[in-house]
């Protein structure tokens, strides 16, 4: 066990370049990364479990004390992010097809990831984890929205398929980290 916090204290004080590290080599070597690929979701929901063994349900009360941080994380994730990418798009003279598909992960929401990256930065993850639920959950209106004022083309979004995964891969091991840590103080930690 000490092991592994060894090495899990050495990724994370040098997160910037295992990642780095690891990007390069699946853009270089894609097939070395081609297994983790049918592994992923089952990841996302290990690393959503393990970040909630850090919080506690107290955290996410202060979502609704702050409301105003909510909106202004919703602006950022949608209209900010949508801005640079649509600027960016334009500065580059990217093709119509790329050009769309960036525009469409522009107006998309940030997911588990978002959670992953404020949580090494020491940030604040409930407002975090709020963040990418609340903007799932208007992302299949949003979105396709965003998309057309950018492009001028309407583009389908599955609403029901985006909420069916945030509810696996971040609300239901958020909860379930949440109650063990709530029931098993000592251990959990």
């Amino acid at each position: 066990m000490k092991f592994l916090v060894k090495v899990a204290k050495v990724v994370q004080g040098h997160f910037a370049l295992f990642t780095i590290a690891v990007a390069a080599l699946a853009f270089f070597i894609p097939s070395t990364f081609l297994w983790a690929s049918k592994w992923m979701n089952v990841g996302m929901i290990v690393v959503m479990f393990g970040m909630s063994l850090t919080m506690e349900f107290s955290d996410f009360k202060e979502l609704f004390l702050r409301p105003k941080a909510v909106i202004i994380g919703l602006i950022c994730v949608f209209a900010i992010s949508s801005g640079v990418t649509y600027v960016t798009v334009n500065i580059l003279g990217l093709p119509m097809g790329l050009a769309i598909g960036l525009l469409l992960c522009g107006a998309t929401p940030g997911g588990v990831i978002t959670n992953v990256l404020t949580y090494v930065a020491d940030g604040d993850v409930p407002l975090s984890v709020g963040l990418t639920s609340v903007g799932t959950l208007i992302a299949p209106v949003v979105t396709p929205a965003m998309v057309y004022l950018l492009v001028g083309r309407m583009t389908s979004v599955d609403g029901p398929g985006m909420i069916k995964s945030m509810l696996i891969n971040v609300v239901l091991p958020l909860v379930v980290g949440l109650t063990i840590k709530a029931l098993m103080k000592e251990t959990a930690k």
